[in-house]
């Protein structure tokens, strides 16, 4: 064991919830806040780097997800084992237009080349604060992969944390299904759910409880 909390991060709509979902199950918790259904996120991340006090009681059996790392971006005193999560950027951009606009924020079309170059020039900067966080202790996962062989991205991520984690039943909650950016907001849609049972800080679940895929 790492010794380390874990971070799943990446920028907007890369598949970091679907990631959440599979650590859960493989025996992490949540950390605080609203505990993050159905996204999976916890308020006081989107804060940072205010008030990051309550990121002293992280252990190694915490995970949190932290989007946009170059923005929300943890004190210099945090360590962490990190899980960077990259997509196809067209698809990408897709699917983050379709998500403003189904939250009434629309982006005209013309800006998806930019947005695309946007994606592309965050991601070298994050990166690099992602090496001096995890201490180079880091494994960068493709959306596309994941979907295709979760369970050799269960492994990447037991091995990652140095745990024994239940890799089959991780790789079970990762639902089949196209990687391009789909109509509708899966993350919304109850028809994408996926019953599993976990834990998490904040929350007490007594039974199954319905986590939707990203």
């Amino acid at each position: 064991m790492s010794g380390f909390p874990i971070v799943v991060s990446g920028l907007a709509r890369c598949g970091s919830s679907m990631v959440m979902k599979m650590l859960v199950v493989g025996g992490l918790k949540l950390t605080g806040g609203n505990a993050g259904l159905p996204l999976m996120e916890d308020d006081r991340a989107s804060w940072l780097p205010r008030d990051p006090g309550w990121m002293r009681d992280l252990t190694s059996d915490h995970a949190i997800k932290i989007l946009g790392i170059d923005r929300t971006r943890p004190p210099r005193w945090f360590r962490a084992r990190i899980i960077w999560m990259d997509r196809d950027r067209g698809e990408q951009v897709k699917s983050i237009l379709k998500y403003r606009d189904a939250r009434g924020h629309a982006v005209p079309a013309y800006n998806y080349p930019r947005m695309k170059k946007n994606l592309k020039a965050r991601t070298e900067k994050c990166l690099k604060i992602v090496r001096k966080i995890s201490g180079g202790k880091y494994i960068r996962l493709n959306f596309e992969d994941v979907l295709a062989n979760p369970l050799d991205a269960a492994k990447k991520i037991a091995a990652l944390l140095e745990r024994d984690m239940d890799v089959e039943l991780m790789a079970q909650v990762v639902i089949k299904r196209p990687p391009e950016c789909l109509p509708g907001i899966p993350d919304l849609d109850p028809r994408m759910t996926h019953t599993i049972k976990g834990d998490s800080d904040g929350i007490t679940n007594t039974g199954d409880t319905n986590y939707v895929v990203d």
